[in-house]
């Protein structure tokens, strides 16, 4: 049998879209990554996917001990697993990135005069752990108070602040829970989220959950 090794991640992977779209360094991948040689050799796979080798955009990366996250896929079977728990970002510090790395992160960033800043989640990073949740939860508190603060300071600030847009991608993945575990995640932080992501498969579940008939009817 053969195997095919890939490095990728629905977060990097947006990242490198669009910082080879013309966002650059703005455009930043926020991860932990094992030391060692298979660390390096991530590491290494997701500079050669930049355009401009990525060195601001892997800027935020943090390096710990640990294993890599991976995922096994046997695509004739229809199978996959994840070995991701023990990873070096399942086993993370959330204090790494407490509510003064998310104001940094999400008031400035790399490039000041920039009118916009995205934060953009998925609903796999909380589902891998409880300490990778804390630090999802805290990037998502942060965003609401920003967005809080910019609100009440009203039209006088407004041509100095950057918008904050949050976008979520909700990418449930079976393999790590259940839907309703993730929905129970997810579902504080709407008011936060100016754009939310479903798959076809996912908006199905959700219309399971929460009793709506007419979301089966929808694809019928």
């Amino acid at each position: 049998s053969r195997w095919l090794q890939s490095a990728g991640g629905a977060e990097l992977n947006l990242t490198v879209a669009l910082a080879n779209l013309g966002w650059g360094g703005r455009a930043r991948w926020i991860s932990v990554v094992p030391h060692g040689h298979i660390g390096e050799s991530l590491m290494t796979l997701a500079s050669a996917a930049y355009s401009d080798g990525g060195a601001e955009s892997l800027s935020l990366v943090r390096r710990a001990e640990g294993d890599l996250g991976i995922y096994h896929v046997w695509p004739l079977e229809g199978k996959v697993a994840f070995q991701r728990r023990n990873s070096s970002f399942g086993q993370m510090d959330p204090d790494w990135f407490d509510d003064a790395f998310w104001l940094l992160v999400l008031s400035e960033g790399p490039d000041s005069s920039a009118p916009l800043h995205v934060l953009h989640l998925t609903g796999i990073t909380p589902l891998i752990g409880p300490r990778p949740h804390k630090a999802w939860w805290r990037a998502l508190r942060i965003a609401r108070q920003l967005r809080r603060e910019a609100a009440e300071a009203g039209d006088e600030s407004s041509s100095k602040r950057q918008r904050l847009l949050v976008t979520l991608d909700l990418n449930h993945r079976p393999a790590l829970g259940t839907f309703e575990d993730l929905w129970v995640m997810v579902e504080p932080h709407l008011g936060t989220l100016d754009v939310l992501v479903f798959s076809i498969g996912d908006l199905l579940k959700l219309g399971a959950l929460l009793g709506i008939p007419e979301a089966a009817r929808m694809f019928e």
